[in-house]
């Protein structure tokens, strides 16, 4: 099998991570009392991102400036159209009388930072606390957030930014894996001592996401490339088997430390997309047509956010509720 190839080899268990990833993010943002754990979505995205990344810029060798630029180009031409027509959406529907004054500065204010994909830096600047938008269900004027989502986009994008010159350091530099492996151990230090700010949406206390999905590139490659003994396909077979179990939806509904909850999901997904049970894994996963919820997963995760924040405003709802017959509880 030829690894390397998107067009080729479409990877129906990464398509259905997706898919998993999306719906894990939507159930936490309606239910955030329900699906505590739903955030892990963004984890799964960011290690997808790595891995796909780095099979994209390993088709090329050398990595010289028209292959950064083919690769930017590439990356602008699937992102930018759908992500500024909702910034474009978003406005146009908030200054169309539905907003109040306050709320609509706001918004015009953050889809400035938005624009340029800088949502996380606007975030700490301001130290917005996301868990605590998501789960507040009684949201005060002036205290809507309706592109509180498009962080994550914004430290995806810083890492586009950033891969090319990873990937170059790691051929070309002696110590190259060795200088990624300290970055990523540095990373994950970052991840766990800085405040909640810095830690959730900061691109380099998440980097050792994105470097485990390339580190499950690479083994995905070896995989396929060099025997291995009956132990130690028993062995990762069992890992595999752990692994669908912690990203089961067990995941988000079982309370867990955050960063706990977030380091297990991260290990578990790298050992999914590294490739040896691949077979296992999508069997498993396209069981419910994830797959195909994974090919939505771009536009549901744009649409989504906004759609509920507005929902929420103009029907003066409080919050979302999956007890009883009545799915919407609005204010008396």
């Amino acid at each position: 099998m030829k690894f390397i190839s998107l067009k080729i080899d479409k990877r129906l268990d990464i398509q259905a991570l997706r898919g998993l990833a999306i719906i894990y993010i939507m159930a936490f943002h309606i239910f955030p009392d329900k699906f505590t754990n739903g955030f892990i979505g963004v984890d799964i995205f960011f290690v997808l991102s790595g891995f796909l990344i780095t099979m994209i810029l390993d088709q090329s060798k050398p990595i010289t400036a028209f292959v950064v630029a083919d690769f930017f180009r590439k990356r602008i031409q699937r992102i930018f159209p759908a992500y500024y027509l909702l910034l474009t959406i978003v406005i146009i529907f908030g200054g169309s009388g539905h907003l109040i004054n306050i709320d609509f500065e706001i918004l015009l204010t953050d889809s400035i930072w938005a624009f340029i994909f800088l949502s996380n830096v606007h975030d700490w600047i301001k130290n917005n606390d996301y868990f605590a938008a998501v789960i507040s269900f009684f949201i005060t004027i002036g205290n809507f957030n309706f592109l509180l989502h498009t962080w994550s986009l914004a430290v995806e994008m810083q890492f586009y930014l950033l891969a090319p010159l990873i990937m170059k350091i790691r051929r070309e530099f002696t110590y190259g894996n060795i200088i990624v492996i300290v970055i990523s151990v540095l990373s994950l230090i970052l991840h766990l001592e800085a405040q909640a700010s810095q830690s959730f949406s900061f691109i380099f206390s998440r980097l050792w996401q994105f470097f485990c999905g390339t580190l499950a590139f690479h083994l995905s490659k070896m995989n396929n490339r060099i025997f291995v003994s009956d132990y130690y396909l028993k062995a990762w077979k069992a890992l595999t088997i752990l692994s669908l179990i912690i990203i089961s939806p067990l995941s988000i509904i079982i309370h867990l430390n955050e960063k706990l909850c977030r380091i297990l999901v991260t290990g578990a997904v790298t050992i999914i997309i590294a490739g040896k049970w691949q077979d296992l894994s999508e069997k498993y996963l396209t069981l419910l047509g994830l797959d195909f919820i994974g090919d939505l997963s771009y536009s549901l995760y744009l649409i989504h956010w906004p759609c509920i924040i507005f929902i929420k405003y103009i029907y003066d709802i409080s919050y979302f509720d999956l007890n009883g017959f009545d799915f919407l509880f609005f204010d008396n």
